[in-house]
C-alpha cells in the first residue's frame, strides 16, 4: 500500500483532469454557459474599455465600478474571460488597481482626521496621545510607500492613459501637520491643568506624568515636522510652547527634588 495518504482511484483522478479539459466537467460546463450567455455583454465591454480615457479618478472609480457589476455575474471572471481573444485585461487591471489605491488613500487621509468616524474618544490624555501616535505608525509607512513608488506608478498608468492624483500624497504628509497640532494641544491641556493645580497648592499634582507627556508630544511632533518637511506657523508656534512647557515642569521637577 502507499504511504502518501492517496484515496480513490488514479484512473478516476486522471479522467476528472480529461473531462476538465475536454470541458465535460460541470465547472468548464458553467464557464462554457456564461461564455455563451455573457458573450455579448463582454464582446460590447471590450471596446468600451479600451476607449475609456478618464480626466480624474472619480469617473475611474465609477467606471470599474460598473464594470465589476457586469462581470459579477459571471460563475468565473478569469476564466469565462479567457474565451475573449480581445478582452483588455491589463488595461482593466490598471483600472481596478487605481480606483483602489485611489480609496485607500482617501481611507489613509481619514485614518488620522480625529473627527473622523474611525476616530474613538479616550478617557484620558496619555491614552489619547497614544492613539494618536499608533494612528502615525499605521499611517507613516503606507503613505512613505507611496512616495517611493510614485514614479513607477505614475509610468505604469500613463501608458494606458489612466490619470491619478498624486496630489494626494503631498496633502497625505501635510496632514500629518494637522495630527502634530492636535498632539501638541492636547499635551498643553495637561501642562495648564497642572499650573492651576499648582497655584491652588494640590499636592496632587502630577508633575511626573505631565513631564513624560510633555517629552512625548514634543518627540512625536518633531516625527511629523519631518516627515511633512516642515511645520507651518501655528504649528512652530505650539512647538515652542511645547519646549518652553516641558523646561518649565523639569526645572520644577527639579527643586523638588533637592
Amino acid at each position: 500500500e502507499g504511504g502518501g495518504g492517496e484515496t480513490g482511484d488514479p484512473k478516476d483522478a486522471q479522467k476528472g483532469v480529461m473531462d476538465e479539459l475536454e470541458g465535460r466537467s460541470s465547472y468548464m460546463k458553467q464557464v462554457n454557459a456564461d461564455r455563451a450567455t455573457f458573450g455579448p455583454m463582454i464582446q460590447d465591454l471590450a471596446p468600451q474599455i479600451e476607449a475609456f480615457r478618464p480626466q480624474e479618478t472619480k469617473q475611474v472609480e465609477a467606471f470599474v465600478a460598473e464594470v465589476d457589476r457586469r462581470l459579477g455575474r459571471l460563475s468565473d471572471e478569469r476564466m469565462v474571460l479567457k474565451g475573449f481573444a480581445s478582452w483588455p485585461e491589463k488595461k482593466l487591471e490598471m483600472l481596478r488597481e487605481v480606483a483602489a489605491r485611489t480609496a485607500e488613500l482617501h481611507k489613509l487621509r481619514a485614518s488620522i482626521d480625529s473627527e473622523s468616524d474611525s476616530w474613538s474618544g479616550k478617557n484620558s490624555i496619555g491614552e489619547e496621545l497614544q492613539q494618536v501616535i499608533d494612528k502615525f505608525d499605521a499611517y507613516q509607512p503606507a503613505v512613505e510607500w507611496y512616495l517611493r513608488s510614485a514614479d513607477d506608478l505614475r509610468r505604469q498608468y500613463s501608458q494606458y492613459q489612466i490619470p491619478f492624483e498624486f496630489s494626494l500624497l503631498k496633502d497625505l504628509t501635510v496632514a500629518s501637520v494637522a495630527l502634530a497640532k492636535y498632539a501638541m494641544t492636547m499635551v498643553l491641556t495637561a501642562y495648564d491643568r497642572l499650573k492651576e493645580l499648582q497655584e491652588q497648592g494640590d499636592p496632587r499634582a502630577p508633575k511626573a506624568q505631565v513631564e513624560g507627556l510633555l517629552q512625548q508630544g514634543l518627540k512625536f511632533s518633531f516625527r511629523c515636522h519631518q516627515f511633512a518637511g516642515g511645520f507651518d506657523d501655528e504649528a512652530n508656534g505650539l512647538f515652542a510652547r511645547v519646549h518652553d512647557a516641558l523646561s518649565d515642569v523639569i526645572a520644577l521637577n527639579h527643586q523638588l527634588d533637592e
